[in-house]
């Protein structure tokens, strides 16, 4: 008897590069981060005044005015050390979506711009940049605020059409679905 060798294994497959181009310019999403950074963290002395004004008064009969400074003061250092924390997670998770699920190659100049990028960006930026001018370290209380974001993603989603538009079913319905999921951390935060 002899004994059956197994056939020797088939070659490996050479490696297949990915020649589509990537959905965002990979410098863009840092520019966002330190952009939506310093815009928080010029609403920090807004935030301190708003936690002041907050604390009951017989907390601030208690505490001796240095006491009170430094507790505003913590809470607002710990309000822009999560924030930091919760939006690198959110853009990391965005660009992640932002490369897996739609495939753009929406460019100005030499600079890739993808959906769910613009949609962070256009999500962020403003509100920040509109807490930081009306003094306010809430936008929610503002007119609109909750329309704003439904808006931002319907007028993306027009812009970027062409690029999802001609997709299979589920592959738009998913688009559209994450495309409205996420400005979601912009309404909470």
């Amino acid at each position: 008897m002899t004994a059956l060798t197994p056939p020797p294994p088939p070659p490996p497959a050479p490696a297949v590069e990915d020649d589509r181009p990537p959905r965002t310019t990979p410098w863009l999403w840092f520019a966002a981060y330190f952009v939506i950074m310093g815009l928080v963290a010029a609403r920090v002395p807004t935030v301190v005044r708003e936690a002041a004004a907050r604390m009951p008064e017989d907390v601030k009969r208690e505490l001796s005015p240095n006491a009170l400074d430094m507790a505003t003061t913590v809470a607002g250092i710990a309000f822009i050390g999560t924030y930091a924390v919760v939006m690198a997670l959110y853009l990391w998770l965005v660009a992640f979506l932002d490369k897996r699920i739609l495939r753009t190659k929406a460019s100005l100049g030499p600079l890739k711009v993808g959906l769910y990028f613009a949609i962070v960006v256009a999500s962020t930026v403003p509100v920040h940049l509109l807490a930081v001018l009306a003094q306010v370290a809430e936008v929610r209380s503002f007119s609109g605020y909750y329309v704003y974001f439904p808006l931002v993603v319907a007028a993306l989603l027009a812009a970027y059409r062409k690029h999802w538009l001609g997709l299979p079913g589920r592959r738009k319905a998913l688009v559209i679905l994450v495309a409205a999921a996420v400005p979601l951390l912009a309404i909470l935060g």
